[in-house]
């Protein structure tokens, strides 16, 4: 069987969205996947986190490390086999496919014989997952959070196409909330960290200690700093992601490294996180990085470069609320305006849609500036507990 796209003349571009096995895009495709609905594509997201549990169990099946090497591949070759089967169905214009997606060479070259573009969007650190090298002669274009000199780097693997694409924030998802007394008591901190226990963050978050800084997720009940653990390092949701950063007065962003002590010296790319805490209006204080400046002023992100800067910041920022509050607007005014998924989504269309079903042209979905308006003015009606049940019936409907 052959697929064959419908005809471009009056209709919106169809997009199917493939999520990862495991990992941490998962939330980037489910947003990317809204993003592209938002810009007026019809769109269908292949969500294979249920399967998972599937690939990591695959571990620790008694056999010898080249059959459990072996019975993953396959594994992930039955769920590339799904992504086909989706596509002959639902005749994709485009597929955009996130880090850990269940696409290899095959599959790639099957969609584009059947006349749909196919984009990676690399949401990782190209020094920490390094098969990106055997990949990326496979996409018709490779987006990554990284600028050179990994695009070159791309290009030498075979990249057809290398294009800068930082992550983004989903204003639907990432909103300020308004507290309960309970909610405060429970996520209330004058510092906190809400993450992972790289190395980096554990040797930094122990150079506060003495400031009590609360820290929240899995694995610190483990480490040197285990005293501050939240709720005995209990894994959080997005629900209480919002509300740690909404009732924390300083939220810690500090980018993870596993084979440093301190910051992480090949800062080149900036975290999910950054662009998070600015839309759910949180004030942070974020490691620098060299994309920064390009993406926000001095007044909406406040730096730190070393320890000692870091605790002078964090004494005088708790001294000074209103300038908190200042600098936190404005980070979330700057997100809304360049910083969304739509924004991002909407370059990967630029680049591989047709021009007859670009956003905006007659038949082909929103533009630019309308989605974004229509998806500020959804969030901005919503209270956060409406916000929360929109994303959960996205989610029964298959569409998160």
């Amino acid at each position: 069987m052959t697929l064959v796209p419908a005809p471009l003349s009056s209709r919106s571009p169809r997009v199917l969205v493939i999520g990862p096995i495991y990992g941490g895009s998962l939330e980037t495709a489910r947003s990317t996947a809204r993003a592209s609905e938002a810009l007026g594509a019809e769109t269908r997201l292949l969500d294979f986190d249920p399967f998972g549990a599937g690939w990591h169990s695959l571990s620790a099946l008694p056999v010898a490390a080249a059959h459990k090497t072996r019975l993953r591949v396959e594994f992930a070759k039955v769920l590339g086999e799904a992504v086909v089967a989706s596509a002959l169905e639902f005749r994709p214009d485009l597929v955009i496919a996130l880090a850990q997606a269940p696409l290899n060479a095959s599959v790639c070259e099957r969609l584009r014989t059947a006349g749909s573009k196919v984009a990676f969007w690399f949401v990782e650190n190209h020094r920490v997952l390094s098969y990106w090298k055997q990949v990326a002669k496979d996409y018709d274009a490779f987006f990554a959070i990284q600028d050179e000199p990994f695009l070159s780097m791309l290009r030498e693997a075979g990249a057809t196409t290398a294009i800068y694409l930082p992550t983004a924030a989903d204003p639907e998802r990432h909103v300020p909330v308004e507290l309960t007394e309970a909610e405060r008591r429970r996520f209330g901190a004058d510092v906190s960290f809400a993450g992972a226990p790289y190395l980096n963050r554990q040797r930094m978050l122990l150079g506060l200690i003495d400031l009590a800084p609360k820290i929240w997720g899995e694995g610190w009940a483990a480490t040197e700093v285990a005293k501050l653990a939240a709720e005995r390092g209990a894994r959080f949701d997005l629900f209480e992601m919002i509300r740690i950063f909404a009732a924390t007065r300083i939220n810690l962003n500090i980018h993870s490294a596993n084979h440093v002590a301190g910051l992480d010296p090949d800062a080149d790319y900036v975290n999910p996180r950054t662009f998070e805490l600015a839309a759910c209006g949180a004030f942070q204080l974020v490691d620098a990085r060299a994309p920064l400046p390009a993406m926000f002023r001095d007044d909406e992100v406040v730096t730190f470069r070393s320890m000692a800067e870091l605790r002078r910041q964090i004494t005088h920022y708790l001294a000074h609320p209103e300038e908190r509050a200042a600098i936190a607007a404005r980070a979330r005014a700057r997100v809304l305006a360049e910083h969304t998924f739509v924004h991002r989504v909407s370059r990967i269309f630029a680049e591989l849609l047709p021009a007859e079903l670009q956003p905006g042209r007659s038949g082909a979905g929103r533009g630019l500036d309308d989605a974004i308006d229509a998806l500020e003015r959804t969030a901005a009606r919503m209270t956060p507990d409406e916000a929360m049940m929109r994303v959960l019936q996205h989610v029964q409907r298959g569409k998160l």
